[in-house]
């Protein structure tokens, strides 16, 4: 998928640890050591056919099969971060159902994805099991909530 540039869990996005890449690379240190390694593993990777020319480290091209949908994190701006640190990214087309499909697995249905006659089920609080409200009713509360709780 398209690399994200937010993430529902706070961590680092895709997109920041794609472009970190190329920040990390040209701020490997200032030392001699230091920039004598990073030239020496520099020219390793580009092997022979590099002919002497530099290229700057850190991940170059991004490929990926579909487009951030937006049902994950809403409108998704991954390939502009990518865009503005001269990431290139190119969509590999072909795939985007069962990309799609793996990907939303475990997601939760949203309005207009939800089946006919869902709304009509919706949630009942009170249909749990007893073993459920003991496990509750174990639970230590947290003081600083405000409960407003009666007997009916």
């Amino acid at each position: 998928m398209e690399p994200c540039e937010k993430r529902l869990s706070g961590n680092m996005p895709c997109a920041a640890r794609i472009v970190q890449t190329r920040r990390a690379a040209s701020s490997f240190g200032n030392s001699e050591e230091n920039r004598h390694a990073a030239s020496v593993g520099l020219e390793a990777s580009q092997g022979s056919a590099a002919g002497g020319m530099r290229r700057r480290s850190g991940i170059d091209k991004v490929y990926f099969g579909v487009k951030e949908p937006g049902t994950f994190v809403g409108q998704s701006v991954g390939c502009k971060m990518l865009d503005e640190a001269g990431v290139e990214w190119e969509v590999v087309e072909g795939m985007e159902e069962e990309i799609l499909k793996v990907a939303m697995a475990g997601h939760e249905e949203t309005g207009e994805e939800k089946g006919v006659g869902d709304e009509e089920r919706g949630t009942n609080v009170d249909d749990i099991s007893e073993e459920e409200k003991r496990r509750q009713a174990a639970l230590p509360r947290n003081p600083k909530k405000r409960m407003m709780e009666a007997d009916i």
